[in-house]
C-alpha cells in the first residue's frame, strides 16, 4: 500500500501539526518504509511457534514492601520554592476568574 503525501498531510492535521514541503517529502519516505517493515512482519509463518512471554507473566512482580515513612519537614521541602505561602508552594493561576468551564 503506497504512502502519498495526502496521507501525511491528513495525519499532520490530525495532530494538529505544521509540515513544510521537505518534511512532507521526508515523512512520505519514512512512513513507507515502516509499511514496508509491517507488511514483510506479516509475511512471517509464526504457525507452530509458541508465543512468548515475559518471565513474570501469571505471577506477581518481586516488589519491596510498602511501609509508610516520616514525611520531610515542610520548611526543608519548601526551602527551595520559588515563591511560597504560609506551608504551601505559590504557583501562578491557570484559570481566569469569572470562568467556570
Amino acid at each position: 500500500m503506497p504512502v502519498t503525501p495526502d496521507d501525511v498531510r491528513r495525519v499532520a492535521q490530525l495532530a494538529s501539526l505544521e509540515l513544510d514541503p521537505d518534511d512532507e517529502t521526508r515523512l512520505v519516505q519514512k512512513v513507507q518504509q515502516v509499511v514496508e517493515y509491517v507488511d514483510r512482519l506479516q509475511a512471517v509463518d509464526t504457525a507452530g511457534i509458541e508465543p512468548l512471554a515475559h518471565p513474570y507473566a501469571g505471577s506477581s512482580t518481586p516488589m519491596r514492601p510498602d511501609t509508610a515513612r516520616q514525611g520531610l519537614p515542610v520548611d526543608e521541602v519548601l526551602a527551595n520554592a520559588p515563591d511560597r505561602f504560609g506551608p504551601f508552594f505559590r504557583v501562578p493561576r491557570m484559570i481566569e476568574e469569572g470562568q467556570d468551564d
